[in-house]
């Protein structure tokens, strides 16, 4: 009768944990003495009692210490996974700052650009259409800006995409007039070669154009360190099948070879001021459109970035 309590016992063990049944076993100990003592049995039939008692504690115990431990365990896995899921937070939350910072600067600086400009004008006594003209340049950028914020929120947040019929050509053009007075006075002639009859892309136009800025941006920066003021960058747009390719190809010093393997890879980067982000976004964006994003170097010198699209753009699923 007494291998009975082995049931109660393990139950308890299951239940309780380590000190649960370790209170069980004490109360059981107790009401075995005081039973043997009220019944009178000899010593060697208490031995065996307690003989069986042992038996039944160790088992109780380990049982115990398991459920206890498991339970300590799911404990602090439950805890960290609160503690990961605050950082996590907090990273994706600072990740998406520096990612609007790193987006929204150079249609700041554009629109800065257009207002010192136009300021320059007024002040010299130019007044009428060409500050009008200024003036609209920078209102557009900064409805530019806007429209990136709220796409790159987008994108950062759950990967939406606005896919409408894009004109690649069109955009390159509106992206060298934009970059073209500036890369001159930093020594860079900015070109655009575009075949004929380029199909229209489904794509979204403000990620799209990020992406297509930000290769010219590099290209620009990399064909200035040039010494010679001869730095230029060309932006070239085919067909090829189904698919449309941009190439921004830029004659600077290329890619140093500890960035070759990391290109793509978030806060990677060679510029004093720069965070790194700008190709990881690109190739973020490219690739949820279906599309690849990849360089190679140039000869004798230089980069060139590929962009190739589909024509028909990414699955309805994608977007």
């Amino acid at each position: 009768m007494f291998y009975l309590l082995f049931l109660p016992i393990v139950w308890v063990a299951m239940r309780e944990g380590y000190v649960g049944v370790a209170v069980a076993l004490l109360t059981i100990q107790l009401t075995l003495v005081a039973t043997t003592a009220y019944v009178g049995c000899d010593a060697k039939d208490f031995g065996i009692f307690q003989t069986l008692m042992l038996v039944l504690s160790i088992t109780g115990l380990l049982l115990g210490a398991v459920t206890t431990e498991r339970r300590n365990a799911a404990l602090l896995l439950r805890e960290q996974q609160t503690e990961l899921a605050r950082v996590s937070a907090y990273a994706t939350a600072g990740a998406m700052g520096t990612i609007l910072a790193h987006e929204i600067s150079q249609p700041f600086s554009s629109v800065a650009t257009y207002l010192h400009a136009a300021k320059r004008m007024l002040r010299s006594g130019v007044a009428g259409e060409p500050v009008m003209d200024v003036l609209n340049k920078a209102e557009a950028e900064a409805q530019r800006t806007r429209e990136v914020l709220e796409r790159v929120r987008d994108f950062v947040a759950n990967g939406k995409m606005d896919l409408k019929a894009l004109d690649i050509s069109a955009l390159a053009q509106k992206i060298v007039a934009l970059c073209r007075e500036d890369a001159a006075t930093r020594g860079v002639q900015v070109e655009i070669e575009s075949a004929r009859s380029v199909p229209l892309v489904r794509a979204d136009r403000i990620q799209i154009e990020q992406v297509l800025n930000n290769l010219v941006a590099n290209a620009i920066d990399a064909a200035s360190e040039r010494t010679d003021s001869r730095g230029r960058v060309i932006i070239r747009v085919a067909t090829r099948g189904d698919r449309v390719v941009m190439q921004v190809e830029d004659n600077g010093p290329g890619v140093v070879p500890e960035m070759a393997d990391s290109m793509f890879e978030a806060y990677q980067t060679t510029k004093t001021h720069g965070m790194g982000l700008g190709l990881h976004l690109s190739k973020q964006i490219v690739q949820k459109h279906a599309g690849r994003l990849w360089w190679e170097p140039d000869v004798p010198e230089g980069t060139r970035f590929m962009v190739e699209l589909q024509i028909d753009g990414p699955d309805q699923n994608a977007a």
